[in-house]
């Protein structure tokens, strides 16, 4: 051999695709696949409960209007120093009146 030319290298084997590797490949799509599913349904759940909560906070909102405009002032009310509807104390900012 000419010293410029490298030395030939033996023929080396491309190994087959693995069994295992492509099976469990097959089990990380199937998961995937599950899992995406999964995120799709808590993101309805969750759209559906932020829905909920919006609407329930316009309902609250507009029962304490209607507190505060004397709605309930002949049932109890401020004037007797209640707690109840009207009572001054029920539904103050930061608490959970029931």
């Amino acid at each position: 051999m000419h010293p410029d030319h490298p030395k030939p290298r033996p023929a080396t084997t491309v190994p087959g695709p693995d069994p295992t590797l492509e099976q469990r490949i097959c089990e990380l799509e199937t998961r995937l696949t599950h899992l995406s599913r999964f995120v799709d349904e808590l993101n309805e759940v969750v759209t559906e409960q932020s829905t909920r909560l919006e609407r329930l906070e316009r309902e609250h909102a507009a029962q304490r209007g209607h507190q505060a405009g004397g709605g309930f002032s002949g049932l109890g009310g401020a004037g007797l120093g209640g707690s109840g509807p009207g009572g001054g104390t029920a539904g103050t900012a930061g608490e959970d009146p029931a």
